[in-house]
Protein backbone atom coordinates (compact mmCIF):
# COMPACT_ATOMS: atom_id res chain seq x y z
CA UNK A 1 0.00 0.00 0.00
CA UNK A 2 1.05 3.18 -0.89
CA UNK A 3 2.07 6.05 1.78
CA UNK A 4 -0.57 7.84 3.48
CA UNK A 5 1.87 10.17 4.91
CA UNK A 6 0.30 10.41 8.57
CA UNK A 7 2.20 8.91 11.05
CA UNK A 8 1.20 6.89 14.27
CA UNK A 9 2.66 6.44 17.78
CA UNK A 10 3.05 3.23 18.88
CA UNK A 11 3.97 2.89 22.86
CA UNK A 12 5.91 -0.78 23.24
CA UNK A 13 7.82 -3.01 20.97
CA UNK A 14 7.24 -5.98 22.96
CA UNK A 15 5.00 -8.49 20.43
CA UNK A 16 1.76 -6.16 20.43
CA UNK A 17 3.63 -3.40 19.95
CA UNK A 18 5.54 -4.81 16.90
CA UNK A 19 2.38 -6.59 15.74
CA UNK A 20 0.84 -2.89 15.54
CA UNK A 21 3.68 -1.53 13.78
CA UNK A 22 3.47 -3.94 10.79
CA UNK A 23 0.00 -3.35 10.62
CA UNK A 24 0.70 -0.07 10.03
CA UNK A 25 3.08 -0.70 7.61
CA UNK A 26 1.21 -2.40 5.57
CA UNK A 27 -1.91 -0.07 5.95
CA UNK A 28 0.38 3.24 4.41
CA UNK A 29 0.42 4.68 7.85
CA UNK A 30 4.38 5.79 9.24
CA UNK A 31 4.94 4.08 13.00
CA UNK A 32 6.94 5.63 15.59
CA UNK A 33 7.33 3.12 17.90
CA UNK A 34 8.26 4.62 21.34
CA UNK A 35 10.60 1.31 24.19
CA UNK A 36 11.75 2.50 27.27
CA UNK A 37 14.10 -0.49 27.78
CA UNK A 38 17.39 -0.65 25.03
CA UNK A 39 15.61 -3.82 23.59
CA UNK A 40 13.06 -5.00 21.15
CA UNK A 41 10.66 -7.84 22.73
CA UNK A 42 9.08 -6.85 25.69
CA UNK A 43 8.91 -9.22 28.69
CA UNK A 44 11.07 -11.73 26.61
CA UNK A 45 13.53 -9.07 26.15
CA UNK A 46 16.40 -10.45 27.91
CA UNK A 47 17.17 -7.16 29.61
CA UNK A 48 13.53 -6.81 30.79
CA UNK A 49 12.44 -10.15 31.58
CA UNK A 50 10.48 -10.20 35.04
CA UNK A 51 12.31 -12.91 36.94
CA UNK A 52 15.56 -15.14 36.19
CA UNK A 53 14.48 -18.12 34.69
CA UNK A 54 10.90 -16.83 32.98
CA UNK A 55 9.72 -19.76 30.99
CA UNK A 56 6.60 -20.27 29.47
CA UNK A 57 3.63 -22.88 28.85
CA UNK A 58 3.47 -21.53 25.24
CA UNK A 59 5.57 -23.17 22.36
CA UNK A 60 7.78 -21.22 20.53
CA UNK A 61 5.18 -22.21 17.31
CA UNK A 62 2.47 -20.64 19.00
CA UNK A 63 4.72 -17.43 20.68
CA UNK A 64 5.82 -16.91 16.95
CA UNK A 65 4.72 -14.36 14.37
CA UNK A 66 3.43 -15.93 10.82
CA UNK A 67 6.12 -14.28 8.80
CA UNK A 68 8.49 -14.45 11.13
CA UNK A 69 9.27 -17.71 13.10
CA UNK A 70 11.94 -18.42 16.00
CA UNK A 71 15.31 -19.66 14.81
CA UNK A 72 15.21 -23.16 14.58
CA UNK A 73 17.60 -23.56 17.33
CA UNK A 74 15.22 -22.19 19.78
CA UNK A 75 13.90 -24.18 22.60
CA UNK A 76 10.69 -25.52 22.39
CA UNK A 77 9.25 -23.80 25.30
CA UNK A 78 11.42 -20.49 25.72
CA UNK A 79 13.00 -19.56 29.01
CA UNK A 80 14.80 -15.35 29.40
CA UNK A 81 18.44 -15.40 30.32
CA UNK A 82 19.78 -15.74 33.39
CA UNK A 83 20.91 -11.64 34.82
CA UNK A 84 24.59 -13.10 34.34
CA UNK A 85 24.38 -14.42 31.22
CA UNK A 86 22.90 -10.85 29.84
CA UNK A 87 25.98 -8.86 32.00
CA UNK A 88 23.17 -7.63 34.53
Amino acid sequence: MENSGLKVAIVGAGPAGLACAKYALENGLTPCVFEKSGELGGLWASDTAVWEGLYTNLSKYAMSFSDHCWPSNTCLLYTSPSPRDRGN
